[in-house]
């Protein structure tokens, strides 16, 4: 269900893109993190930004795996 939103954010942001006539890539990478930024605050007060279960090191080890894996895809 996720990956439908996220696919369509992506389309939708693809097709203002091109009926604003090229917008700079770089202001439309801004608004998105920013907008991302946003809607994620929330989630990071409530939750907290490092692990509570004293688990640090592997979060980050998992964090660096889907960092690194991700950008290899792409």
């Amino acid at each position: 269900m996720l990956s439908l939103v996220s696919a369509s954010g992506y389309a939708t942001v693809t097709v203002l893109h091109r009926a604003l006539g090229g917008v700079e890539p770089a202001w439309t990478t801004l608004t998105g993190f920013t907008v991302a930024g946003v809607l994620l605050a929330p989630a990071a007060v409530i939750e907290g930004l490092w692990p509570t279960g004293g688990q640090t090191g592997e979060t980050l080890a998992l964090l660096g795996y889907l960092g690194v894996i991700s950008t290899a895809v792409a």
